[in-house]
């Protein structure tokens, strides 16, 4: 809801953000309730591969986990954007967000 409301405000480097963090915690989640132990993990191509060895499905294309996972790269170290194309557009946001209700959909 966060990233709909900033994507709404015209807020798209925060939109993707947002909705990075709900794909990465999200993710988390599921593995946690399997029994998985909490490691520092950013990426959504290793989240992906580790929750397929637990049983959970992350319903993704290859090019929606390279885009959602260039999100959180952009942001170290600290450049302008978050996407390594410069800063992100409303159709950028509006990509990441429907990658983020897609992942959310399936694991709740």
């Amino acid at each position: 809801r966060q990233a709909e409301y900033l994507c709404e405000g015209g807020f798209y480097r925060g939109a993707c953000f947002s909705s990075q963090q709900a794909i990465e915690k999200f993710v988390k989640w599921a593995l946690l309730k399997k029994g998985w132990e909490l490691e520092k993990i950013h990426s959504l191509r290793r989240l992906a591969a580790i929750a397929e060895n637990f049983g959970i499905n992350i319903p993704l294309q290859d090019n929606e986990i390279d885009f959602i996972d260039s999100v959180y790269k952009g942001r170290y170290p600290g450049e302008e954007g978050l996407l390594p194309l410069g800063t992100p557009t409303q159709k950028d946001a509006k990509r990441a967000l429907q990658v983020a209700k897609k992942v959310v959909n399936c694991l709740e």
